[in-house]
């Protein structure tokens, strides 16, 4: 009797769960599906600087970094749906220093995360050198009144 019992419990506790986790799953595929559709990452990467493949791939994962880092600390949901949903990101070019700070400006004003990534001077170029922003996640449509007009890198 004791072993029926047992497994009446196991069986009722593991329903219960299986139920919470699919009901859990369930709600963040409804919640987000619009924000996969919807959102995006974008990194600014300057094109006026001598940097390597290399050097420039990094300075963006510093970017990407940070911003989701932001993210998950001002809306926790909204980051664990844009992780769940591949994270959609696009690098574009910018031709100056000014050009970045514009898109990040503009960026804070439109209360969207921005990361500007300023390099340490360890390798390539002068510390404090401003090299790559990140921008969002965020809705497609706000990002793009922002950096639309910009190229792919």
């Amino acid at each position: 009797m004791e072993y029926v019992l047992t497994g009446c419990a196991s069986f009722s506790l593991g329903s219960a769960l299986t139920w919470m986790l699919r009901h859990k799953i369930y709600r963040l595929q409804v919640a987000s599906r619009t924000l996969h559709d919807e959102s995006k990452m974008v990194i600014v990467a300057r094109t006026d600087l001598p940097l390597t493949a290399g050097k420039l791939a990094s300075q963006c994962a510093h970017a990407a970094v940070s911003c989701y880092s932001l993210l998950k600390k001002q809306d926790p949901e909204f980051a664990e749906s844009w992780e769940a949903h591949g994270q959609p990101k696009i690098v574009v070019r910018c031709n100056s220093e000014s050009g970045l700070m514009k898109l990040a400006n503009e960026a804070h004003g439109a209360k969207i995360i921005a990361a500007i990534i300023q390099d340490a001077g360890r390798t390539q170029i002068r510390a404090g050198t401003k090299t790559v922003l990140g921008i969002g996640p965020a809705r497609k449509e706000d990002i793009d009144k922002i950096t639309g007009h910009l190229k792919l890198l």
